[in-house]
């Protein structure tokens, strides 16, 4: 742990959230690095590298209200930061060259640190991305891969895939009408199912009782009810399809993300014990032609290697 001294922390001590790796340490990490680079290639993904700045634009265009990135003015005085968001810089990356397929990548990426005191800076991640492809067996075939990975590196706690749908649960927060502040908070109270709190902020917000009941029922599953909604049975139905070979992948349309790019299916993937997501990813139709003009469906997953390093690291 960093000990703070103010004559001479900066010099003696790396930043908080930030690590050196010894060479035992680096060996490890090494072996894991090469384990999952040969994962994706065997799978066909082609490697991409990435770059470890961009213009702070790109990320903070997808973020919801309080969350941030690091920046700095550069001498042409744009404003640029450190890698915040790996999927993005693919996407864009392929639009430049007008590319699609599958490609995966291993990178770093940084993130501001606010409200965690203790919590990581840098973050390394692998991820997989399939441009041009968003279908039901595209899906099902990252579901069956996620699975894989985690048996290949013999992970001992229980694995939990939760799968859920941006586009329905975006629909009540749009129906609500939710500044960016509020909606940060909102989503919030929907990811801890906090029903309580929840039905305070929709009666302060003087939500309609169908819109109240919908959102109950996504928090807490009611399935039969459920497939009273058009839209949300075709999303159970779509689940369905996706989870059909794997039966522990738990369903969740309260599932929500804090990036809006996704448009469809999203994916979250915890290992027991430990409350930061080992995995997130889903469908981002409409991110390729923010860059390329030309819409191109995509999707696609990231593990935090990290974490996977930390839990590889306490079964020894």
């Amino acid at each position: 742990m960093n000990l703070y001294d103010k004559k001479n922390s900066e010099i003696r001590w790396i930043p908080d959230g930030f690590h050196f790796y010894g060479p035992e340490e680096g060996m490890n990490r090494r072996k894991m690095i090469n384990a999952v680079q040969e994962f994706f290639q065997s799978k066909s993904y082609k490697e991409v590298f990435l770059p470890s700045f961009d213009y702070t634009s790109t990320f903070t265009g997808h973020l919801s209200s309080g969350n941030t990135v690091l920046s700095l003015k550069e001498s042409s005085g744009y404003d640029i930061s450190p890698s915040n968001d790996l999927t993005i810089q693919v996407v864009k990356g392929m639009a430049d060259s007008n590319n699609e397929g599958s490609v995966f990548y291993i990178g770093k990426i940084v993130r501001e640190n606010t409200k965690h005191n203790g919590r990581r800076r840098e973050l390394l991640q692998a991820g997989a991305e399939i441009l041009g492809d968003s279908s039901i067996p595209t899906i099902r075939r990252m579901v069956s891969e996620i699975y894989q990975i985690v048996s290949s590196f013999g992970i001992e706690k229980k694995f939990e895939l939760v799968i859920g749908n941006n586009a329905v649960i975006n629909k009540i927060f749009f129906g609500l009408g939710l500044s960016n502040l509020e909606r940060n908070y909102f989503q919030n109270l929907v990811e801890t199912k906090d029903w309580t709190r929840i039905n305070r902020f929709l009666n302060e917000k003087n939500a309609e009782p169908e819109l109240k009941n919908r959102l109950r029922d996504m928090v807490f599953l009611k399935t039969d009810r459920l497939k009273e909604y058009p839209d949300i049975r075709d999303s159970l139905e779509e689940i369905s399809e996706i989870c059909s070979e794997h039966n522990e992948v738990n369903p969740d349309l309260s599932l929500t993300r804090n990036l809006d790019y996704y448009t469809g299916i999203i994916l979250q993937g915890y290992i027991e014990g430990y409350s930061e997501p080992f995995l997130t990813g889903g469908v981002y139709n409409d991110l390729f032609e923010k860059f390329a003009g030309e819409k191109k469906n995509a999707c696609g997953y990231a593990l935090n290697l990290d974490l996977l390093e930390e839990v590889l690291d306490n079964q020894e």
